[in-house]
């Protein structure tokens, strides 16, 4: 198994090394060889794009909890039923841990960051309370209302992407197969062309002489295209100019607060103070909103109101701001931040079927034109051939 570890090197300059070892001990020992001191070693359990099923780890392990199964007894139960190596890996770690006098929330925290914050967070409150189990609900539940909203969106999306994606073949398909052949056909034709059709058929010939060429030309671009946009910074600014947009913005920002409200409902429900929630939550809403989440913080432990640090960062909408006004005159902050989230996620949900409504038909008949073009440039020729003939 593989270990990632952060050490201070002999000459004094802190690094990070991996190492492959059978347990957490073997890897210690193996870098203590090498002449380094290890300040902090944990496990790296998942590739790149894997994930540990979270939803099914708190459901599988409240309901074995509530039917009176011991924590640890439960834990090496769901180790022997778990199909993949990395779950088994992780969930065998988490019982070691126990076994060795750990908390549940530390043994959790030992396994490099497998399990995010929110859920140790509930864990560690859960622990001082003896509410495991209802710990474990809340977080599965929370997880399932965003996977719930997230497949909602997908399913909206669905539609204008696949006539993006069939479009786009079609496109491909005429300038690169049926192009090629009509310019070699109108080789020989003498007369005026528009200059688009001109253009149109030259870029056949193009094509034609040096098919391979523009293939790898064409597949370069596309190639260095995918490297711009996967990088930190371009995803930084498509996600900035993006809630910029008139609609797609309004529900995107709506979609991050509902997150918020949710979480910290989640939080304030398991007993942990409106300041400590907020510190936990600004993770959750992205880094565009987390200096937001942060200045209200600071409002909240300089003694204002939740409602109020919110709404002087922007992070309310009026529902919103009387519903949690409500929850803290009545009592009632918990409940009125989930019923605040419910709203906003609804609302987005809504906004985002009648984007997907409207853009179908405007990327129809973008492509439909297109299209439309194309082949009108090619035919061209004939019809001003055959009105010669006439």
């Amino acid at each position: 198994m593989r270990y990632l570890a952060r050490v201070l090197e002999a000459d004094g300059a802190l690094g990070e090394r991996a190492v492959d070892a059978v347990d957490t001990a073997a890897a210690r020992r193996q870098l203590t060889a090498d002449g380094v001191q290890v300040l902090s070693l944990r496990p790296k359990l998942f590739s790149r794009g894997a994930r540990f099923p979270l939803v099914i780890f708190c459901d599988q392990l409240l309901t074995l909890l509530r039917a009176g199964i011991p924590l640890r007894e439960a834990l090496a139960t769901l180790a022997e039923n778990e199909d993949r190596p990395a779950d088994r890996q992780v969930v065998g770690e988490v019982a070691r841990g126990l076994g060795d006098g750990h908390s549940l929330s530390a043994a959790m925290e030992q396994c490099g960051g497998v399990f995010p914050e929110l859920l140790l967070a509930l864990v560690r409150a859960s622990e001082r309370t003896g509410t495991l189990d209802d710990a474990l609900d809340r977080y599965a539940g929370f997880h399932r209302k965003a996977d719930d909203l997230r497949a909602q969106i997908v399913a909206a999306a669905a539609y204008p992407a696949l006539l993006v994606g069939i479009g786009g073949l079609v496109i491909v398909f005429l300038l690169f197969h049926v192009v090629p052949r009509f310019a070699q056909v109108y080789a020989d034709l003498r007369g005026p062309l528009p200059l688009a059709a001109r253009g149109l058929l030259l870029w056949g010939n193009w094509v034609h002489d040096h098919g391979w060429l523009t293939l790898g030309v064409l597949a370069a671009v596309l190639a260095g295209l995918a490297a711009l946009l996967a990088h930190p910074a371009t995803v930084r600014c498509l996600r900035r100019q993006t809630l910029r947009l008139p609609r797609l913005g309004e529900t995107l920002e709506r979609m991050a607060q509902a997150r918020l409200y949710r979480s910290l409902s989640l939080l304030l429900r398991a007993g942990i103070p409106v300041p400590a929630a907020l510190g936990l939550a600004d993770g959750l809403v992205g880094p565009e909103r987390r200096p937001a989440v942060t200045a209200a913080r600071a409002m909240v432990i300089a003694g204002g109101r939740l409602s109020q640090a919110l709404a002087d960062q922007g992070l309310v909408t009026p529902v919103a701001l009387r519903l949690l006004r409500a929850g803290e005159m009545s009592g009632q902050l918990p409940a009125m931040l989930e019923r605040a989230a419910d709203f906003l996620d609804r609302e987005a949900t809504r906004r985002t079927e009648l984007l997907s409504r409207l853009l179908g038909p405007l990327l129809m008949l973008a492509l439909g034109t297109i299209i439309g073009l194309i082949v009108v440039m090619l035919y061209l020729p004939i019809f001003q051939l055959a009105e010669g003939l006439g």
